[in-house]
């Protein structure tokens, strides 16, 4: 059995490459312009299957950033009480993600999310 492991980068290599953002009343966490366009750069050697090992490493722990983002700028829209107007308390956690998606959209944001798998 071969198994390959990859050591990803901390989160922390990447704190000042995330800012606060504010859209539609609601302020949420998400990469600056550079390390935004460094994932796509990434992504798209990914693509043509040029990317070395260091940088799949990267493009790897930028991923998971970004999944870890994503699901704290959910939770923040789904609890948001920002604007001083109570949130619907039913709201789900898909209803967050939607919107985030479409905040995502509006932004020309890439939010790029693996496939889904059952455990």
């Amino acid at each position: 059995m071969n198994t390959k492991t990859t050591t990803l980068l901390k989160p922390s290599h990447f704190i000042g490459k995330i800012q606060l953002t504010r859209i539609r009343n609601k302020t949420i966490f998400r990469f600056t312009d550079d390390l935004q366009l460094k994932m796509e750069e990434l992504l798209e050697k990914r693509k043509a299957d040029l990317l070395s090992s260091e940088e799949v490493t990267e493009l790897e722990s930028i991923g998971e950033l970004d999944r870890i983002l994503t699901h704290i700028n959910a939770m923040k829209i789904s609890n948001s009480c920002e604007t001083g107007i109570e949130l619907d308390s039913q709201k789900s956690l898909a209803d967050s993600f939607a919107e985030l998606r479409e905040i995502c959209r509006e932004e020309n944001y890439v939010l790029e999310l693996p496939e889904r798998v059952n455990r």
